[in-house]
C-alpha cells in the first residue's frame, strides 16, 4: 500500500530573479541617461569665433617683421590691442569657462602639420601663443588667492571686469621662430580699455 501523497504545497521563497532583472533594466537606462545628458551637456564648450580684423589681407606669418601691427577691438567686455604683423591674419578661440567670463585663445595661421587637427583652443591649422581671459572682480580675486596652478598675468581692471593673460607653454610651430613667439609683448603692451 502507498502512502497518500500530499497535496503540492507553494513556494514561500520571494520572486528574488525578476526583480534583479528589473533592478538592472533600471541600472543600464538610468547610466544611458546619464551619459547621453553628460556628453551633449558638460564636454562641449559653447565657442564662438571671432575674426580679427586686419589693415591689410595677410596670407600666412611670414609677413615682413616690419610690417605694422595689426589691431582687435572687443565690443562686447570694451577693449582693443594690437598684435605683430609676423603673426599673420590671427583670429580669436572664445570658449566660456566656468571659473572665468570667457577666454580668448589668439589662434595665429601656421602651416606645421601637427597643428592641422586643433583643439578645444587651437582652429585646426593655427597655433596659439597666448589668451586673454576676462574675470568678473570676485572671480579674479578667488583665482589670484587660490594655490597651486600657474595664474593669469593682470593687464587691465575696471569696476566690473579684470583681464588678465597667459603665455602658451607648448610646442612652438615649426615655422614659427622664436622672435614672433617672443613678440607678445606687443599685444601685452598695446592692450587698453575702451
Amino acid at each position: 500500500m502507498t502512502p497518500p501523497s500530499s497535496p503540492p504545497t507553494k513556494s514561500h521563497q520571494p520572486m528574488i530573479r525578476p526583480w534583479i532583472l528589473i533592478l538592472a533594466v533600471l541600472v543600464i537606462i538610468t547610466g544611458f541617461v546619464f551619459w547621453w545628458f553628460y556628453r551633449n551637456n558638460s564636454t562641449s564648450p559653447i565657442v564662438t569665433t571671432t575674426a580679427i580684423p586686419t589693415t591689410s589681407p595677410v596670407s600666412s606669418p611670414t609677413v615682413s617683421p616690419t610690417a605694422a601691427p595689426l589691431t582687435y577691438t572687443d565690443n562686447t567686455y570694451n577693449f582693443t590691442f594690437t598684435y605683430p604683423a609676423s603673426w599673420g591674419a590671427c583670429k580669436t578661440k572664445d570658449v566660456p569657462l566656468a571659473d572665468e567670463e570667457i577666454t580668448y585663445y589668439i589662434n595665429c595661421p601656421t602651416v606645421d602639420q601637427s597643428f592641422a587637427a586643433g583643439d578645444s583652443t587651437q582652429f585646426p591649422g593655427y597655433y596659439s601663443p597666448l589668451a586673454i581671459s576676462v574675470y568678473t572682480l570676485a572671480q579674479w580675486t578667488t583665482i589670484q588667492n587660490a594655490e597651486g596652478a600657474e595664474k593669469d598675468a593682470l593687464l587691465a581692471q575696471n569696476n566690473t571686469y579684470a583681464f588678465g593673460w597667459i603665455q602658451s607653454n607648448g610646442q612652438l610651430p615649426s615655422d614659427w621662430t622664436n622672435k614672433q613667439f617672443n613678440d607678445y609683448q606687443t599685444l601685452i603692451n598695446s592692450f587698453k580699455l575702451l
